[in-house]
């Protein structure tokens, strides 16, 4: 799988939870 900024993004909005 490709490290993609969007995917980085979702990581953090559901740390963010």
């Amino acid at each position: 799988m490709i490290d993609l900024p969007i995917q980085n993004n979702l990581r953090e909005g559901l740390s963010l939870i």
